[in-house]
């Protein structure tokens, strides 16, 4: 038996009421805080170390008894309050695998939403306050800052004995794997080399926290192949972990989405890394103590804490921290351009930006890493696709800076000779002779990373058998049912060829003088979905057509209507043509929205949602009389159209029919191998390539005419409803 219990007491127990007398020296002092059992005495002794004295510390308190160890005390706790206490215990059981897929999923639904302002909250705001109070700068420019608590550190209790067995489970995986252990032992050697961890030193305060470590292998890394991440998540013995008294803070760094869309309008793109971006920041010595760690290179060797000195990975305010140092040198630059790339241009660590002349490009890869070394980060590992550049940008010589080969830009794959977006698909293997479950399907269709939608109508296929399968009930790993599975080989078997496609990253032609950006929406009984074209004009008056990026739902497991749905996609383009108009560089000198249901047009053109909502307000009685749910149906129609007509103007609504709208290839879904060749789908109907007068010759895109049906029906039964209502409540 490697141990008889867990930590006793389970929970910090109150004794400030107790009056403990003066000179009493007890056997342990700390009796009320939880720890762990340290000696076990058999019954055959216990009697023979107890003493004769006891003191009683008063009603329903405990007892101190005198020993050969010292005064013991036992008994009940007494509450200065008759509140009782409810106890509610859980008891889950979960796997790595299940915690991984999880963590996919947070992050495939992550892509999926679109972008929104957020508005910073009362804790946003305490955290930035903490951040321009606390934030220091050495002598040679770089941040010290203070972990930003939302509650006492004194309430963490025992993380050493956790500490230590994740350091012993960890020591057995070295035997098993000796390269890992000299990876892990090289990293941790390289930590103490930079002065990023030092040997612990006894400090003044009452509390502590130590980090569990393990490793994270990034196989496809170009620099670091594994990293140490330090576990801020784990629980201390009061059931506390650092991560719990930790302030997230907001985040200061645009979108994902927004600097990918800006990447696609540059003509020269430049990417980078800041080297180390975390561990470029100190933090204040009084909060080392809280970033405590075990080690020992070897078994023979005594296990040694040490302390962090900088942010580290797997505390929950690094990012936020590292991010708002980065954004702070930004704020202190006098040019705007470099102030706004620094600003908006960085995800993180990266950086992707870009200029329409090599002059400018150059200026912003001088000044951005000058700016940067100002608080001792180092900005490296740069790409262009402009090969004259080569020679005048300003890098190290161990900064590798290529053109030929092809890298991960934010996620996305980016060859820069041929300045197009590749979308490589990583440990992808055809599943045709296996068993599928929901795990694998889920596994295999999150592997595509498509932070713009560009493979929107592939990736809808994936997530309605997804749907199909929860609404059948299944478990991770039960088989999909036959046809399921026939789907299922069908899409996996043609998915390979995304390896082979290649998508032009400029989405602008030569010196556009003209932005316009054209919208599509539609809907399916399974899907529904948005894709938006950026259309320019230079002038020649030639014109360049290519799709900026689009959004994919599934549609809801509740049954609904295909008007709902077609609403719910043209709100979903309202939504998206926002997010896009707040993140571009250029102003479009013209929106068009286009949309091949005549019921929703019809709504959006009348600005039908007053008279939706009046209507729904004054009919629910009778509705209400006749049980149906259609002023629910009025509701659900006003509140849309209402976000609609706020976003878009109503005029710049118009008809396309079905054959024409790209936006029906993600509702239905395609298979990989015809998105690639679908030039409907990569540069749209072609008749948006066409002037305003010139498009009815292409096709008919005026609406189809609306014709009114007088229900005489629905009136005689809704008057002779109410009739009947009255005559029951009439008094007699």
């Amino acid at each position: 038996m490697n141990e008889l219990t867990g930590y006793l007491p389970k929970a910090p127990v109150a004794v400030n009421h107790l009056k403990i007398p003066q000179g009493v020296k007890l056997a342990d002092p700390t009796f009320n805080q939880p720890a762990p059992i340290d000696v076990l005495i058999g019954a055959d002794i216990f009697w023979d170390i107890l003493g004769d004295e006891q003191h009683s510390l008063g009603v329903n308190n405990p007892k101190l008894r005198n020993s050969l160890l010292g005064w013991l005390i036992s008994g009940p706790v007494g509450r200065n309050d008759p509140q009782k206490v409810a106890h509610c215990n859980h008891a889950s059981i979960s796997s790595q695998e299940n915690e991984n897929i999880e963590r996919m999923i947070t992050k495939f639904w992550d892509l999926e939403d679109i972008p929104r302002d957020r508005l910073l909250d009362t804790n946003d705001r305490i955290c930035e306050n903490h951040f321009i109070t606390h934030t220091k700068r050495d002598e040679t420019g770089r941040f010290s800052v203070k972990l930003p608590l939302k509650e006492t550190p004194n309430c963490l209790g025992d993380s050493f004995h956790l500490a230590k067995k994740r350091l012993l489970n960890l020591e057995r995986k070295f035997k098993r794997n000796p390269v890992l252990k000299l990876d892990y032992t090289k990293f941790i050697n390289e930590y103490s080399q930079l002065k990023h961890l030092s040997p612990s030193k006894p400090h003044n305060t009452d509390y502590s926290y130590y980090l569990c470590h393990h490793a994270v292998l990034k196989h496809d890394s170009e620099s670091t192949k594994l990293r140490v991440v330090f576990d801020g998540s784990a629980p201390s013995s009061s059931g506390y972990s650092l991560n719990n008294i930790l302030m997230v803070g907001p985040n200061v760094q645009d979108s994902l989405f927004s600097i990918l869309l800006r990447a696609r309008q540059y003509k020269y793109l430049l990417t980078g890394d800041v080297e180390k971006m975390y561990r470029q920041v100190l933090v204040h010595k009084e909060d080392r103590c809280l970033q405590r760690i075990l080690w020992r290179e070897s078994e023979s060797n005594p296990i040694k804490a040490y302390d962090l000195n900088t942010l580290t990975y797997g505390t929950a305010s690094a990012s936020y921290l590292s991010t708002r140092c980065l954004w702070q040198l930004g704020e202190e630059q006098a040019d705007e351009l470099i102030k706004t790339i620094i600003q908006k241009d960085f995800y993180v660590d990266d950086l992707i930006t870009g200029a329409d002349s090599e002059v400018q490009l150059q200026y912003i890869q001088r000044v951005v890493t000058k700016a940067l070394q100002a608080g001792c980060f180092n900005l490296r590992k740069f790409k262009t696709n402009v090969p004259s550049l080569f020679d005048s940008l300003e890098i190290n010589d161990n900064d590798a800076l290529t053109i030929s080969e092809s890298s991960s830009t934010l996620g996305l794959g980016w060859a820069p000779s041929t300045d197009t977006l590749n979308f490589p698909l990583k440990g992808y293997t055809d599943s045709k002779d296996d068993v599928v479950t929901k795990r694998i399907i889920l596994s295999y269709s999150f592997r595509i990373f498509d932070p713009l939608g560009l493979l929107s109508p592939v990736v809808i296929r994936p997530k309605i058998m997804l749907q199909g399968l929860w609404k059948a009930k299944l478990d991770w790993d039960d088989p999909v049912p036959d046809s399921i599975r026939a789907e299922w080989i069908n899409f996996s078997s043609n998915l390979n060829c995304i390896t082979n496609l290649q998508i032009p990253r400029l989405v602008l032609g030569d010196s556009p003088t003209n932005i316009e950006l054209h919208a599509f929406s539609d809907a399916s009984q399974h899907a529904y979905g948005a894709c938006i074209y950026m259309k320019s004009t230079n002038s020649n008056n030639y014109v360049t057509v290519r799709l900026l990026c689009a959004k994919s739902k599934v549609a809801p497991l509740k049954p609904t209507t295909i008007p709902r749905l077609e609403l719910c996609a043209a709100l979903l383009a309202a939504r998206l043509c926002k997010s896009v108009t707040d993140s571009i560089r250029y102003s479009p000198s013209r929106i068009v929205h286009w949309c091949d249901s005549t019921v929703v047009l019809g709504w959006i053109r009348n600005d039908l949602s007053k008279l939706k909502i009046f209507v729904a307000n004054r009919i629910s009685v009778v509705l209400g009389w006749i049980r149906n749910d259609l002023s629910k149906l009025k509701i659900f129609v006003a509140n849309r159209i209402s976000e609609i007509t706020e976003l878009t103007n109503a005029a710049s609504w118009r008809y396309v029919p079905t054959a024409f709208n790209p936006a029906d290839l993600i509702s239905r879904g395609v298979d990989a191998r015809d998105l690639i060749s679908s030039s409907l789908w990569w540069f749209g109907p072609n008749f948006i390539s066409k002037s305003e007068g010139h498009r009815t010759a292409c096709v008919d895109t005026s609406m189809p005419a609306t014709k009114y049906r007088r229900i005489e029906r629905l009136k005689e039964d809704i008057l002779s409803t109410a009739w009947k209502m009255f005559r029951r409540m009439a008094p007699s």
